[in-house]
């Protein structure tokens, strides 16, 4: 163990090495000691995440066997519902203008 990391070094808690300041993000460096991970820590772990979430996104579920996301799922049964009712009014479903803006031009 050391006391303190060399002058323009930095020292990643992943893979456990005393690295150049320059293979940490700003936001890296500038996040307790105890959290620092180098940039290609970071990278692998982000890779390792997006693999595991285009896995249950296909299987439409996530490694807890929960739906890949609530607002997904909220999205789905928007989805379903602006279909059948387009089925029994004939009409099209229209998205809302949002909130605040300029009104509506009366």
């Amino acid at each position: 163990t050391f006391e303190a990391v060399p002058a323009g070094a930095d020292f990643c808690t992943s893979c456990q090495q005393v690295l150049a300041a320059a293979l940490y993000s700003r936001k890296m460096r500038s996040k307790p000691p105890d959290k620092r991970r180098c940039s290609a820590c970071v990278e692998a772990s982000q890779a390792v995440e997006g693999a595991e979430d285009a896995a249950g996104e296909a299987a439409g579920q996530t490694s807890t066997g929960a739906p890949a996301s609530r607002l997904s799922e909220l999205q789905q049964l928007c989805a379903d519902s602006a279909k059948e009712a387009e089925k029994v009014t004939g009409l099209r479903p229209v998205r809302g203008g949002g909130r605040g803006g300029r009104g509506r031009g009366y």
